[in-house]
């Protein structure tokens, strides 16, 4: 390398770091960096976002207020975490004898599913019907985890909302027998 393409490396690396120290504002204005400590305390719990249950009588959950977002995952040994087809779902009540797709291995694949919730603050509930293990979130919070059972199991979430957006997430595999899913809102009495 010529002298001259080390001092044009050079100094490109030191606008690199030197741009490290700046972000540009919401007025599109560049100003430094002030780093700030970590926030003290313990890290926030699922009842610092979701509150403690209220005693109150469930409401019922009103439709999402937009489709859900599905994504069909491979779990085989080859393409472990790889997202073979994404869809959008007015429902989810889903039945498979076997595979989604071609390209998925029967008995090792799954589902995330997504949807969002506008909801007035309250008490809410719903049932994941399903086969295959599960896990649900609201507002990114696991709030249950069950197991695999052929026959069909119920799995009934009840949650508080402050109002606004709920995202609700599902997330079930096929590993043995039919694949069922289906998320329902039940009369909101227990």
């Amino acid at each position: 390398m010529r002298r001259r393409e080390w001092v044009a490396l050079v100094v490109l690396a030191i606008a690199v770091v030197a741009a490290g120290f700046f972000v540009v504002d919401s007025s599109g204005t560049p100003r430094l960096a002030v780093p700030t400590a970590a926030p003290q305390g313990p890290a926030p719990t699922p009842q610092d976002v979701i509150p403690a249950p209220s005693g109150l009588p469930a409401s019922t959950l009103p439709p999402p207020s937009a489709p859900w977002k599905v994504q069909f995952v491979s779990n085989d040994t080859v393409n472990r975490g790889a997202i073979i087809r994404e869809a959008s779902l007015s429902t989810l009540n889903l039945v498979f004898d076997g595979p989604a797709f071609s390209d998925l291995k029967d008995d090792a694949w799954g589902i995330d599913a997504a949807a969002g919730f506008i909801l007035s603050p309250g008490r809410y509930a719903f049932v994941v019907e399903h086969t295959g293990p599960v896990d649900v979130f609201v507002e990114n919070f696991e709030m249950a985890r069950q197991g695999a059972n052929p026959a069909g199991q119920s799995l009934r979430i009840e949650f508080e909302s402050k109002g606004g957006v709920s995202l609700i997430r599902i997330v079930a595999t096929d590993t043995a027998g039919p694949f069922r899913l289906k998320f329902a809102t039940p009369d909101p009495r227990p």
